[in-house]
């Protein structure tokens, strides 16, 4: 597993574990895009994100990625919460240092 690339666009999906959802993550990470994957059954998204590790590593897919300005890497569910805490700690610090506010 890699630090997710911070340079791509987010998407993020609900839905994600099955059906319509799952086909647009895929597409989406096809295209370059670093995914919030979202489902109600904590053993499917696991299940879901495996498969989705395990896509980024054909060569096909992570030269496509790369193409775009990606980089390919597969995430746990829980190492992208860690990632989401940290991020999202260090923005508001941001936001609120620079008295930034939603009208």
């Amino acid at each position: 597993m890699g630090q997710l690339s911070t340079d791509a666009p987010v998407a993020v999906v609900t839905g994600a574990t099955s059906g319509i959802g799952f086909a647009a993550a895929c597409g989406l990470a096809r295209a370059g895009f670093r995914l919030v994957a979202m489902g109600r059954d904590p053993e499917r998204i696991s299940r879901k994100a495996d498969e989705l590790a395990k896509a980024l590593k054909t060569p096909a897919l992570r030269e496509r990625v790369l193409e775009l300005g990606g980089v390919a890497v597969g995430n746990t569910p829980e190492q992208f919460a860690a990632y989401y805490a940290a991020e999202s700690e260090k923005w508001f610090k941001v936001a609120r240092t620079a008295h930034v506010t939603m009208d």
